[in-house]
């Protein structure tokens, strides 16, 4: 189920995966998937590189096929999830990612349904990553973020070169967020390194490789913060300055 994908999700921990097909007896398929990643930061990541609809909120739940199923110890918590109505539904749960979809139109009751048995039978959990809790809200575009681990991850969003220059890793945390700045598109990366010396040097890397719309750039302790766009200097110094600010 990654054929084409692997990359994007390799570098998000992932562990394993499994599939189920349904039919009902008008010969609608919808097609279950659940990937496991190695931490229930991996899977947040993951979702949030691959949100393409609608906000959605997911709740355990069980199906009517299955009455009397024990509910799950995180029955009573919903979770944050990804539509686009009458054809997929996605969501994280502590360390997994999950997907239903049909390949066909569906009605969005089925698709709800199906998602929230599968939410029943996980651990609960889903708690955001930290570094994503510093990200200033004041003009971020609504879901506009992806957490993240390594370069590959953020590709479609900036260009770094495609050649690591800022020494990303497993043991590295990102978020890419987008800003609207008085009608401009500002990028905020944040960096999470495992130390200080790290951190300094990928802002140095940063500094001296020639990235297109590189506006600000700084580290702080363990983190390096940057903004690149089109937006004034000044909005931009601002912007960083208030997200190396934040403490989650």
């Amino acid at each position: 189920m990654v054929d084409g994908q692997a990359d994007g999700f390799f570098v998000y921990g992932f562990e394993q995966v499994a599939t189920q097909r349904y039919q009902d007896a008008s010969g609608k398929v919808l097609e279950v998937v659940v990937w496991q990643l190695a931490t229930p930061a991996d899977a947040y990541g993951l979702f949030t590189a691959g949100r393409a609809g609608q906000p959605a909120t997911i709740c355990p739940s069980t199906l009517p096929s299955v009455a009397g199923q024990a509910p799950s110890k995180g029955s009573g918590q919903c979770y944050e999830g990804d539509a686009d109505a009458g054809r997929r539904l996605a969501f994280w749960q502590d360390r997994y990612y999950m997907q239903v979809y049909g390949r066909q139109p569906v009605p969005d009751a089925d698709l709800q349904a199906f998602a929230g048995a599968v939410s029943a039978g996980l651990p609960a959990g889903a708690e955001r990553p930290a570094l994503v809790r510093r990200l200033p809200e004041d003009n971020l575009i609504e879901r506009g973020f992806i957490f993240f681990h390594e370069e590959i991850s953020i590709q479609t969003e900036i260009w770094l070169g495609g050649r690591n220059m800022l020494g990303l890793s497993p043991q590295t945390d990102g978020v890419l967020a987008r800003y609207d700045v008085d009608g401009a598109l500002a990028h905020l990366l944040l960096i999470q390194y495992p130390d200080a010396q790290a951190a300094s040097a990928g802002l140095a890397a940063l500094q001296s490789g020639q990235v297109d719309g590189l506006l600000a750039a700084e580290a702080r302790d363990k983190t390096l913060g940057a903004v690149l766009g089109q937006v004034d200097p000044a909005a931009a110094d601002d912007l960083l300055s208030k997200a190396l600010g934040n403490q989650p």
